[in-house]
């Protein structure tokens, strides 16, 4: 069905496009607000068991992951920066 403007497809009772009711389009909304929900949770997660390690043991742990200097170049050399400021700190 074709309608000539939004308002005349609100008026109709449509949504949207893709949801023909609001309650469709909330249905929707919550569900994705839920996966988001659960991937921050999950991210945050993984960031606080990360942030417990030491820096070599981040390091090692990238090593076994995906071998020894494969892969996640930027977080290596990040990795690798801290260590070599952490040694050299005068303090």
């Amino acid at each position: 069905m074709l309608f000539s403007s939004s308002k005349v497809a609100k008026d109709a009772g449509w949504f949207s496009r893709r949801n023909q009711t609001s309650a469709a389009h909330d249905n929707a909304r919550q569900v994705r607000e839920a996966k988001q929900t659960a991937k921050l949770q999950n991210a945050q997660k993984r960031n606080k068991e990360s942030s417990a390690r030491s820096l070599r043991e981040q390091l090692r742990r990238l090593d076994e992951r995906l071998g020894v200097g494969v892969g996640a170049k930027k977080e290596r050399a990040r990795l690798e920066t801290l260590l070599i400021n952490f040694y050299n700190d005068p303090h």
